[in-house]
């Protein structure tokens, strides 16, 4: 009971005090509509004089930029403290020095806004940093752990978009508490990248992308989805805003898209979407036609629905780093491409990139020509068949050069580790409804742990994946339907999946019987002429010898003795 009614009084005097510094000028009061904030009820501090230097980086997420909030407390006399704004080349574009006054501590110090010299314009999803500095022997900065979770096959949020602190040249697991505020502007927001998603029979969700925080209002058929009273970030490459619409299926909806800023400017866009229906539409009754009549039109085939539905990325890490390069995987939830653009933090210069063509599951993208000992930010992006988009962030540090001694081998792991083979190809024979796939090693001598193999049929679908040891490099692919196929081949290195080779195509088609008798004709004419022969041979063995005839004798003739008499 003590300790709540301590608690209230701490925190009644610290308004009672920030009221009075306002009178005073000590503290300079927001006149402006804050958009972004990050303030938990829990936090820590850290003393900014016998700290590294400590900047706050963020991404503004709106058009412009006036002023900002952090807590503070400083249980001395009343002393400077400066706040430097560097845009994302690394320039000082504004700085405030501030008097702060002696601020009691608390679970999360006092709140202190910082209005800049004049309303900057800002780029809403690049990184600024705000650099504060005092030589304040008990001033005090207060933070709290910027993690968040992030949901199940959700997308993450680019580095920096909640905030993270940096202390000297390494950022942290933590954000200090800070607002961001903008003054009145007349500016309407933008809307862009309007989609329309059905996720079920009886309800779509209208998804879009604006310039600025707003508020949002639906209006489509008769039916209006109305004002939230909040405004959400949805900046273009950062985060969306959406809509959530019950719907009647079979029904052609047209809308109107509104959305407001903090100063009312709203501006609007249209559209017609068109729910399915779910029922079947009756077979048609058969029914004699007058001769004179025409014959009745075909029914169109129905279009199929447009994907909008930007590819998911999951796991994206970096596999391996060395000084001037860096490999990174991961796996997105639809066939796409493969892009990753490295820049330097946090001013996000470009320093090199790469990219894949191939429309596949896993992904695999080295990046070259970058410097030792440095930070950098990877933009990682896979887009779909259909121009979709999916984008996430990966931060990281390339190792210093060095020309130590080499550590002692360490015994090998039961791993096996196979000869590069160039040029790299994946070859498939066709034996009938079964044909087989074969793949070079894995690529550039690398350490294999096996294969995997995925089939894609015209579609894109994945309808066979297997995976085989690393001594294998031959599979036959039993089960396909009669089809077209696209057959990639990876190589597993613990977990991540490097190509070997460009993916192949076959053809699945299983022969006629006409064309099976006709291929089995020769094995058939083969085995009678061999039957054949062995029963001729079989026969010649078994025939019996023939006796020899005796001599003829002479014709008897007619009256003569049957045995003469001889005179002498």
């Amino acid at each position: 009971m003590g300790r709540v009614l301590y608690r209230g009084i701490l925190v009644a005097m610290k308004w009672l005090l920030v009221s009075i510094f306002a009178v005073f000028g000590w503290v300079s009061v927001a006149t402006a509509a804050p958009y972004t904030e990050f303030a938990p009820d829990y936090a820590q501090s850290l003393m900014l004089a016998s700290s590294e230097t400590a900047s706050e980086i963020f991404l503004p997420l709106n058009e412009y930029l006036s002023g900002l909030d952090v807590w503070l407390s400083n249980t001395n006399t009343a002393g400077p403290a400066t706040f430097s704004l560097y845009n994302p080349a690394g320039a000082l574009v504004a700085e405030r020095t501030l008097t702060v006054p002696a601020l009691a501590d608390g679970d999360t110090g006092t709140r202190i806004h910082v209005a800049l010299p004049a309303q900057i314009a800002v780029h809403g999803n690049e990184a600024y940093r705000m650099r504060i500095t005092s030589t304040v022997p008990t001033m005090q900065l207060y933070y709290a752990t910027a993690q968040k979770l992030l949901a199940h096959n959700g997308t993450p949020l680019p580095a920096y978009t909640n905030g993270i602190a940096r202390l000297g040249d390494e950022d942290t697991a933590f954000s200090f508490l800070y607002a961001l505020y903008e003054s009145s502007e007349t500016t309407p927001p933008q809307i862009a990248n309007v989609t329309i998603t059905q996720t079920s029979p009886t309800q779509v969700v209208i998804s879009f992308t604006s310039n600025e925080p707003v508020d949002r209002r639906v209006q489509y058929g008769s039916s209006t989805l109305d004002w939230t009273g909040q405004y959400a970030s949805c900046l273009t490459g950062v985060q969306t805003c959406t809509a959530t619409l019950p719907v009647i299926p079979g029904t052609t909806y047209p809308y109107t898209l509104t959305a407001r800023d903090t100063w009312g400017n709203a501006s609007s866009t249209t559209g017609t979407f068109t729910v399915p229906s779910t029922e079947s539409s009756p077979s048609p009754t058969a029914s004699a036609v007058p001769a004179s009549s025409p014959p009745p039109a075909p029914s169109p085939t129905p279009s199929p629905t447009p994907d909008t539905t930007a590819p998911i990325i999951t796991n994206a890490r970096t596999v391996t780093i060395t000084p001037t390069s860096a490999t990174f995987a991961w796996t997105t939830n639809e066939i796409a491409n493969s892009t990753v653009v490295a820049q330097l933090t946090p001013i996000l210069i470009t320093i090199g990139g790469n990219s894949d063509a191939t429309l596949e599951l896993e992904h695999y993208i080295t990046v070259g020509n970058l410097t030792p000992d440095t930070y950098f930010r990877a933009t990682i992006t896979s887009t779909d068949g259909s121009g979709n988009r999916g984008r996430t962030t990966v931060d990281f540090l390339t190792p210093k050069e060095t020309t130590a001694t080499p550590a002692p081998s360490q015994p090998s792991p039961t791993v096996t580790t196979v000869p590069t083979s160039s040029p790299a190809t994946v070859s498939t024979t066709n034996t009938g409804g079964s044909p087989s796939v074969s793949w070079p090693s894995a690529p550039s001598g690398q350490t294999t742990t096996g294969y995997r193999i995925d089939v894609f049929d015209a579609g894109g679908t994945l309808v066979k994946s297997a995976t085989v040891s690393p001594e294998q490099y031959r599979l036959t692919l039993d089960g396909l339907a009669d089809g077209e196929y696209r057959v990639v081949v990876y190589a597993n290195h613990d977990g991540a999946y490097e190509k070997v080779a460009p993916p192949a195509a076959v053809r699945v088609r299983t022969p006629s019987l006409l064309e099976q008798s006709v291929s089995a004709a020769p094995y058939v004419l083969g085995g009678i002429a061999l039957i054949l022969a062995v029963s001729i041979g079989i026969l010649k063995l078994k025939k019996p010898t023939t006796a020899t005839a005796p001599p003829e004798q002479p014709p008897r003739q007619s009256g003569a003795q049957t045995n003469p008499t001889t005179f002498g």
